[in-house]
């Protein structure tokens, strides 16, 4: 199942865009003081145990729920504890400084429960799935054992971050880093946070990608500008954070950016504006680059997405001579800079040799050349078929396929960089195997 809970239909107006600063300024990077402080010297445990709710308390996560069917309740406790190590990991907190963290968190099935138990504060906000103060978190139970998960672990990612780096940053990296975070693999008892999905079926009900890919078919995505500049009351609606997420798993997996989206952490106590404009400053020689890379991902995105093999290299051996530029073709590998240079109206021929190997599975290799092969296709072309496209100098433009195969003569409409590839679904470039060797020479100016 692929379903997106709550789904929304909302793209910030232009009056939300000219009014971003205002509130970001307006809104806090971290909790307010008075919010801050632990939620949980207000709980009344023996109303809790007036009540019935359930208590389960583990190294780090105190359980309080109403919920007595479902067998996977007895798994959040542990699920939080093995979480809190693989955030230290990450976010470089040695294990040590957070052996006696704890947190109180209520999985909810009927809510009056809990306001009977004097658990749902006053201040509360009515929110429709998880939220976060302190070290309290509510919510409310989820369809499958991953969704409910999934929001534990988005709820601990806020408060681990608001704990031990002073805040969550700007709204688009605080959601964008929750999601990446919480996306997991529950397996033999065994927990692995920010986990690349191979197949929808690993994770029921989040629906990210799939909010994704029907803004992309309506006209509505966001480019890298657009995502920083989301505005708190945006994350009313589920498609924003499926779009943070793609923000952060390309930046967090690429290797051109990880390193400086990395440095981040340090910067999540500071005021959200400031925050963009050093990340911005940090990539200001990249940022047309990665903006171009960010349209492709988007593009193509799907389960299994491999940002690193699909970031943008260089084909192998190019060489110029009097018979025109001859290359190699990594079958592994998305697009490819070619470095050759193409003009509107221009003709190229093409001619293409080698063979090479896709669908590596369960040690079954398919052959195939630079035509492709006709028992699978992807995108409407054969499986493997050699492709290219323009990536435009004249501004923002998604990449059009322009089929190459084992040869011919290709004119172009207009000016830019030349790029190839093989045609494959990003997610399933790691097993192939080979090179095609590529010769382009002008036919006319």
């Amino acid at each position: 199942m692929d379903d997106a809970k709550c789904p929304g239909e909302m793209k910030p107006s232009l009056q939300t865009i000219v009014d971003f600063c205002l509130i970001l300024m307006l809104s806090a990077v971290g909790l307010p003081s008075a919010m801050a402080q632990r939620a949980s010297d207000e709980i009344d445990w023996r109303r809790v145990e007036a009540a019935g709710l359930e208590v389960t308390r583990g190294d780090h996560l105190t359980l309080i729920t109403d919920v007595r069917d479902r067998a996977d309740v007895d798994e959040f406790v542990a699920v939080f504890d093995q979480a809190v190590d693989q955030w230290c990991d990450y976010f470089a907190i040695p294990r040590a400084d957070a052996a006696d963290w704890h947190m109180n968190g209520c999985v909810m099935l009927d809510r009056e429960n809990f306001v009977t138990a004097g658990l749902i504060f006053a201040d509360l906000p009515d929110f429709p799935a998880g939220y976060q103060r302190g070290d309290m978190m509510w919510l409310y139970l989820q369809d499958g054992d991953y969704y409910t998960r999934h929001l534990l672990l988005h709820e601990g990612t806020h408060a681990f971050m608001e704990k031990f780096l002073g805040g969550y940053g700007p709204p688009w990296y605080a959601e964008g880093m929750a999601e990446l975070l919480a996306v997991h693999r529950w397996a033999d008892d065994q927990l692995t946070i920010k986990h690349r999905i191979a197949h929808r079926d690993e994770v029921p009900y989040w629906g990210r990608i799939k909010l994704i890919r029907e803004d992309r078919a309506r006209d509505r995505g966001f480019d890298l500008d657009e995502v920083l500049m989301m505005p708190p009351d945006s994350f009313q609606q589920v498609r924003y954070y499926g779009w943070a997420w793609a923000a952060c798993e390309f930046l967090d997996r690429h290797p051109d950016y990880q390193e400086k989206f990395r440095r981040l952490p340090s910067l999540a106590n500071i005021d959200a504006l400031e925050f963009n404009e050093k990340f911005r400053r940090e990539l200001e020689a990249d940022w047309p680059a990665a903006r171009q890379q960010w349209r492709n991902m988007v593009q193509e995105i799907d389960y299994g997405y491999d940002v690193e093999r699909s970031s943008m290299v260089p084909v192998n051996n190019r060489l110029t001579g009097d018979e025109g530029t001859s290359f190699s073709v990594a079958s592994d590998r998305g697009w490819q800079d070619t470095g050759v240079d193409v003009r509107a109206g221009q003709q190229l021929e093409f001619s293409s040799t080698g063979m090479f190997r896709v669908r590596d599975e369960a040690g079954t290799a398919w052959p195939a050349d630079a035509g492709g092969i006709t028992i699978e296709y992807y995108r409407g072309r054969p499986l493997g078929q050699l492709i290219a496209a323009v990536q435009a100098s004249d501004g923002d433009q998604p990449l059009q396929m322009i089929e190459i195969g084992n040869g011919g003569e290709v004119e172009f409409s207009v000016d830019g960089r030349l790029l190839m590839r093989v045609n494959e679904s990003p997610a399933g470039l790691h097993d192939n195997q080979g090179e095609v060797q590529v010769t382009v020479q002008t036919v006319s100016d």
